[in-house]
């Protein structure tokens, strides 16, 4: 199975705020999925239901390595002392991008900066140390 690289892996700037940082990276995914490439992400993610060959190969290029850039961002935050060490980064980033998952495929709802604005927000602003969003 041949598989492309669609799209880039967000780096993420430890100079920056990590709601920031998060804001930016929850604007480029969804960038690549209003863009010529959004239909094909959501027939990928449509087959890869039934195709465990595909699934794995979408987890491994597509998914994992935006998921690891995303935790080394949230580990990095708390070491700095931005994000309370509470934060658990596995459910943050399901908390984050599974919403951006759900309006690909699931309701088709609009996403907007008002929406990246305020999923970043209300699941990174809580763990926020001495400020808030």
């Amino acid at each position: 199975m041949r598989f492309w690289k669609i799209g880039p892996v967000i780096a993420y700037d430890s100079n920056l705020p990590v709601v920031t940082n998060f804001r930016h990276s929850v604007t480029v995914l969804v960038e690549i999925f209003n863009g010529p490439y959004g239909r094909l992400l959501q027939h990928l993610l449509g087959a890869a239901q039934s195709d465990p060959e595909l699934g794995e190969a979408f987890a491994k290029r597509w998914i994992e390595p935006r998921r690891q850039m995303g935790r080394e961002a949230i580990v990095e935050a708390v070491k700095k002392g931005e994000l309370d060490p509470e934060l658990d980064p596995e459910l943050s980033m399901d908390l984050i991008y599974g919403v951006v998952y759900y309006r690909l495929t699931v309701s088709f709802s609009a996403m907007d900066d008002g929406f990246i604005e305020a999923i970043v927000d209300r699941d990174l602003g809580g763990y926020l140390v001495g400020r808030s969003v």
